[in-house]
């Protein structure tokens, strides 16, 4: 079991925001669920919930599935690959329709196609008026909102430049043409945000 100590700091107030959501779900979809720590987390406080990961890299479906295994959790399915950007892999998906599609730190670490992928995707596996709900650091009314995070944004940058800090405007417009409505937006610790967006229709 792979373990980065983000996901053990944050999976405790991430999951408060979520709670409320998971209390009316049958279907949870986790998309880049990384080591697996967020999503098992999750299942072990609502056991009458589904939940799905997926990860784009295979090599962490061993620490995915030993989470799994450790907590001893039949309410979680095995990792299963997704490429959010890939249509092909959204509709390869085992998943029935969900009430809820959450990602974690997904889209500053990857290029924008990601993001209109995410709600492409999300748009067609969520039930109406199902969530999306985006965890990350962000640029609000096109600024930085730390020197620190702009500091972060400049080494994404530097890593790749196809990567960076996304403005929330800038998401939200996104969402807007797939069919969803930001309808809440949460400041969360170490200069994080939650924004939660509903599909509005079929």
């Amino acid at each position: 079991m792979e373990v980065y100590p983000a996901a053990d700091r944050n999976k405790h107030v991430i999951f408060e925001q979520l709670a409320p959501l998971f209390q009316s779900a049958s279907h949870v979809l986790e998309v880049c669920s990384g080591t697996g720590q967020h999503i098992t987390y999750f299942a072990s406080r609502f056991p009458d919930v589904i939940f799905h990961p997926t990860e784009l890299d295979t090599n962490l479906f061993n620490s995915i599935q030993a989470y799994i295994n450790h907590a001893q959790l039949s309410n979680v399915h095995s990792p299963q690959r997704l490429d959010v950007r890939v249509a092909q892999d959204w509709k390869a998906l085992d998943c029935p329709r969900c009430q809820v599609v959450v990602t974690t730190n997904l889209l500053h670490i990857s290029p924008w196609e990601a993001t209109v992928g995410l709600f492409t995707g999300a748009a067609n596996l969520l039930v109406p008026h199902g969530h999306l709900c985006i965890y990350g650091a962000f640029k609000k009314d096109g600024q930085f909102t730390t020197v620190s995070n702009q500091k972060f944004d400049a080494s994404l940058r530097r890593s790749d430049s196809s990567w960076g800090l996304r403005d929330i405007h800038d998401v939200a417009q996104v969402a807007s043409t797939k069919g969803f409505q930001l309808v809440k937006t949460v400041d969360m610790p170490a200069n994080n945000f939650m924004l939660f967006f509903r599909k509005e229709s079929e």
